[in-house]
C-alpha cells in the first residue's frame, strides 16, 4: 500500500511533455512580448533624440535668419565643398549644413578653414545622422563625382536630414568649374530660380516671402533612403559628403508623399526610418511628429512657400 501511494504520488508530480511544450511555449511568447516592449521603447527614444536633433537645426536657422535676414541659402551643387573665405549666404559654393554648422557644431564648421581641409577627409556631424538608421557613419561616396575645390574621397559623412527646395524639382547641376568670376557670372542658375520652398542653390528667401505663413511650411525634415544603400552609394540622394552644396544628399521636394525606408523608390521624397512616422521642423521652429499617410495636398502645399492653396500643376520639373 505504501509502494502503490508513492508511485501514485510520482506520477501526480511530474510534467507531461505536452505539459512541458504548453509552458515553454508560454514562456516564449512572454519573451516576444516583452522583446516588442523593448524595441519600442528604444524607438521612441530614438525617435525623441531624433526631434531634439531637428530642434538644435531648427534654432540655429533662426539664429543664421536673424544674422542674414534670409533663411539659409544651400550652396552652389554638388561638386563644391565649402570656401570659408567666401562667408555665408548665396555666395558660399557649401550647402546648409555648413553654413548652419558654426552653430551647431564650431569646430567642424571652422576645421575647413585649414590649409590642409581640402585634402583630409570631411569631419563627421552627429546631429544630422537619425539614431533610428542603421547606415554607418562615413559612407562610401559615388565616383561621378568632379569636386572643384576639394579632393575626391572614398568615404563621406553622410546626412539623414534634408531642407524643404519646395514641390517643384529644379534638377540642379554641379555648379560652376571655377571661383572664377566671370565663370561664376556665366554659371546658368536660372534652375534654381525656380524653387517653391525655402532653401535651394543661391536662395536668399526672406519670411515675408513665406506667404503661406511659417507655421504651414517644412524647413528641414528627415528623408527617405533606399534600405539597400545604407552601406553603399547605390542611392543618388545618399552617396556623397553632408558637406557638399545644393543636392539630393541635401533637399527633399514634397511633389512626392512621404514614405519610410524601402527598397527602392524615387528617391527625392522626405520619409525616414521610423516604421510610422518621420519628422519634420517647420519655418516657424516647431518640430513635428507627422504620419505617412498624411494627406498629399497637404503635403505638397507644405513644400510650397507661396502656394495659397494653389498646388503645383506641373511639380515634377523639368
Amino acid at each position: 500500500m505504501p509502494c502503490d501511494l508513492t508511485a501514485h504520488r510520482a506520477r501526480t508530480t511530474g510534467l507531461t511533455l505536452i505539459e512541458l511544450i504548453v509552458s515553454l511555449a508560454i514562456i516564449g511568447m512572454l519573451l516576444s512580448l516583452l522583446l516588442v516592449a523593448v524595441q519600442r521603447t528604444r524607438e521612441s527614444s530614438r525617435q525623441v533624440a531624433c526631434m531634439s536633433n531637428l530642434r538644435q537645426m531648427a534654432i540655429a536657422s533662426d539664429i543664421y535668419l536673424t544674422r542674414f535676414g534670409h533663411f539659409v541659402s544651400n550652396g552652389w551643387g554638388f561638386n563644391w565643398g565649402p570656401e570659408p573665405s567666401r562667408g555665408l549666404g548665396p555666395e558660399q559654393p557649401a550647402g546648409w549644413i555648413y553654413q548652419l554648422a558654426f552653430e551647431l557644431d564650431p569646430a567642424a564648421a571652422n576645421s575647413f578653414a585649414a590649409p590642409q581641409a581640402r585634402v583630409e577627409p570631411h569631419p563627421y556631424l552627429a546631429i544630422v545622422r537619425c539614431p533610428t538608421r542603421s547606415a554607418a557613419h562615413l559612407g562610401p561616396v559615388t565616383t561621378r563625382l568632379t569636386p572643384v575645390n576639394y579632393t575626391w574621397q572614398q568615404l563621406a559623412p553622410r546626412t539623414d536630414y534634408a531642407i524643404n527646395e519646395g514641390d517643384y524639382v529644379t534638377r540642379t547641376l554641379g555648379g560652376p568649374a571655377s571661383l572664377d568670376p566671370q565663370v561664376v557670372a556665366q554659371y546658368d542658375w536660372s534652375r534654381g530660380e525656380r524653387a517653391t520652398g525655402i532653401s535651394y542653390q543661391r536662395s536668399r528667401v526672406r519670411p515675408a516671402m513665406v506667404i503661406d505663413g511659417l507655421s504651414n511650411t517644412y524647413l528641414i525634415g528627415e528623408k527617405h533612403v533606399f534600405q539597400d544603400a545604407y552601406h553603399t552609394a547605390e542611392d543618388p540622394g545618399y552617396d556623397q559628403s553632408l558637406w557638399s552644396g545644393v543636392d539630393l544628399d541635401l533637399n527633399r521636394w514634397t511633389n512626392n508623399a512621404p514614405i519610410p525606408d524601402r527598397w527602392h523608390a524615387r528617391g527625392r521624397q522626405f520619409g525616414s526610418a521610423h516604421p510610422l512616422v518621420w519628422h519634420v521642423a517647420f519655418c516657424d521652429s516647431s518640430v513635428r511628429k507627422l504620419t505617412f499617410d498624411i494627406n498629399f495636398h497637404v503635403h505638397q502645399m507644405n513644400g510650397h512657400r507661396a502656394d495659397q492653396g494653389e498646388v503645383e500643376s506641373d511639380p515634377f520639373g523639368g
